[in-house]
């Protein structure tokens, strides 16, 4: 018994040394063999060479395929021999054997003019799929360029600046009430040729091959320079930027508007508070316009329009309630705080030391003298004294607003804390009634 299970172990081992499978060849070796094989052929200018390398890179291909399906390189190498095969046709089957053609079919073999697919391809099927790839690619030259000046075909933004908003505006409402039309025909085009690039690629080249028995110049086999896949895709992608687009741009107005908004109520002067509100409502109009039907753009604008209702409001409220500081109660002098408020309201209002287009009305002492320049020693060469000083517009006296300021002294060493006056410093203000101006 040993001896036989002994038997039966070598005998199976003979068995699977003879039947063990040959290695497959170096999947790396043939993908460059195929890749300086496929640059070979896009130089080439002869049909017949060029068909004889397109049988050799597909042996090639097929044998990649046989050793390692998943073989990284194999998709890039299929795609470019089946761009090669639209240019130049398949080149021609190998048959299984040998077969005399004579009579009828010898002439109708003659007649394709070559290549396996023309064989099994009608003249209308070849002539609709020619003609389909031609408006495919004609629908894109005419839809994208203007479609790319406003919106890219590669990233869903928004070409424009606040200046020309209007003109993109425009024109994203013309192509949009193209797209409908523009999607039908792509849509279709899919559904009959495919839904990726190598598909509608694969199906269009086989359905178009040239005819190896005529010139490539020759009109016959002239075909767009743009392959249909990629017609289709750019065209589709184009397509759904429109779509999107508008959309996303209307969120990141009010993504940038909420960012800032909390900056609005906290600036200190009330009428820069209402010039920031109006100029949220303008950019939230803008977003609007990019997507009406946004119902969060469209919740914020009720927002902010109550806000900016309720800050005009407290503004309201504020300039009823405000009132004019009173003069600093400690002045240590020199001088007399009276006088020389009385001699700043001159300055102000006679010698020119305030803006032509406003009158200031009442100036108080709001503490005592500061040193307002020294010299490199840290002597002073110059003084300010802090004043509160009350100014109208002359075309709107109803209003006055508040200043905080420094009325400066000449410059010299050991200057006196007194006028004439040379100038002053602006810090804070807030605004009130004149009338409550006392």
């Amino acid at each position: 018994m040993k001896g036989k299970g002994f038997c039966i172990v070598l005998v199976v081992s003979l068995l699977c040394g003879l039947f063990r499978p040959v290695p497959a060849a170096d999947t790396r070796t043939l993908a460059r063999e195929a890749a300086a094989a496929i640059r070979a052929v896009e130089n080439m200018q002869d049909n017949a060479a060029a068909a004889a390398k397109l049988k050799e890179i597909r042996a090639k291909l097929d044998q990649i395929r046989a050793a390692d399906p998943n073989f990284a390189e194999l998709r890039i190498l299929e795609s470019k021999y089946k761009r090669l095969t639209g240019l130049f046709g398949a080149p021609p089957a190998v048959p299984s054997a040998p077969a005399v053609k004579t009579g009828a079919s010898a002439a109708s073999s003659s007649s394709t003019g070559g290549g396996a697919s023309s064989g099994t391809v009608s003249a209308a099927g070849k002539a609709e799929a020619l003609k389909g790839w031609e408006a495919i690619v004609a629908l894109k030259e005419d839809f994208l360029p203007r479609l790319e000046e406003v919106i890219p075909v590669h990233v869903k933004n928004i070409i424009y600046d606040g200046e020309h908003a209007d003109e993109a505006l425009a024109r994203i409402a013309v192509l949009q009430q193209e797209a409908p039309a523009v999607k039908a025909r792509v849509v279709a085009f899919g559904a009959k040729y495919g839904r990726t690039v190598d598909e509608i690629d694969s199906k269009i080249y086989g359905l178009t091959p040239k005819d190896l028995s005529l010139s490539l110049y020759d009109p016959q086999n002239q075909r767009p320079d743009e392959s249909p896949g990629r017609a289709w895709e750019k065209l589709s992608n184009g397509l759904t930027n429109l779509e999107e687009a508008p959309r996303l741009e209307a969120k990141r107005i009010l993504t940038r508007v909420l960012q800032n908004l909390d900056l609005i109520e906290s600036f200190i002067m009330d009428t820069e508070r209402d010039k920031r509100y109006a100029a949220v409502e303008e950019k939230l109009q803008m977003a609007a316009r990019f997507s009406p039907q946004d119902a969060e753009v469209r919740e914020w604008q009720g927002k902010i329009k109550a806000m900016r209702i309720k800050s005009k409001a407290d503004i309201e409220k504020a300039l009823d309630g405000a009132r004019f500081p009173a003069a600093f109660a400690g002045f240590a002098g020199p001088g007399d705080a009276a006088g020389l408020a009385a001699s700043a309201l001159r300055y102000f209002t006679q010698e020119g030391g305030w803006e032509p287009n406003e009158t200031v009305v009442k100036v108080v002492v709001a503490g005592n003298w500061v040193v307002a320049a020294t010299n490199i020693f840290g002597e002073p060469i110059q003084w300010g004294l802090p004043i509160w000083a009350a100014a109208y517009r002359n075309d709107s006296k109803e209003i006055a607003r508040v200043f905080r300021l420094t009325i400066l002294t000449q410059e010299g060493l050991g200057v006196a804390k007194r006028p004439p006056w040379t100038g002053v410093w602006t810090g804070d203000s807030f605004r009130m009634r004149t009338a409550n101006v006392r």
